[in-house]
């Protein structure tokens, strides 16, 4: 039961982090482009915040599953695989509209 638990929760935190991320990147790319003028930018689109929620985030979900949930490792380890594939699928099959 703690696996399932542990999977929604992944997804559903996974789905809104890539959310932000992409809205994130958006906006760097954005900036990019405004500046660049014809010459390839030296800043990494993805922008470190980024980088670091994820990791952050990543550590925490695998932390809750193993201390609340009380999974094991390679549980909690497949729990954060296969939501972040559920989240990341969700969001190509279902990209929020533009408004």
């Amino acid at each position: 039961m703690g696996s399932l638990f542990s999977l929604v929760c992944n997804v559903l935190i996974d789905w809104l982090f890539l959310g932000w991320a992409r809205r994130e990147t958006d906006t760097r790319l954005g900036k990019m482009q405004d500046a660049a003028f014809d010459t390839p930018g030296a800043q990494s689109p993805v922008p470190a915040s980024v980088l670091a929620a994820a990791g952050a985030l990543a550590l925490g979900q695998w932390a809750v599953a193993r201390s609340l949930w009380k999974l094991s490792g390679r549980q909690a380890v497949a729990g954060l695989i296969l939501g972040a594939c559920m989240a990341g699928g969700g969001r190509i099959l279902w990209p929020p509209g533009d408004s």
